[in-house]
């Protein structure tokens, strides 16, 4: 959705993080849960979310995809 769509449906739309605050949120979460609606395709996924984040707890995956051997957290 682009941002002015998004906006047009709020009555005072918040303003956008700036990169330092983006950082200090992201570096205060913990217990970080990671899933996907439907499957993680590839390990590198999981292996980047990691990067930006190393407070993921828990990762929760929907079988069936045939690279599950490769998706071991």
């Amino acid at each position: 959705m682009e941002t002015a769509a998004w906006e047009s449906m709020l009555e005072g739309p918040p303003p956008q993080l700036t990169e330092d605050e983006r950082r200090a949120w992201i570096k205060q979460l913990t217990g970080v849960a990671l899933s996907s609606d439907a499957f993680f395709p590839f390990r590198d996924n999981i292996d980047r979310a990691k990067q930006v984040s190393r407070q993921i707890k828990l990762l929760i995956l929907h079988t069936k995809n045939i690279h599950d051997p490769l998706i071991k957290p």
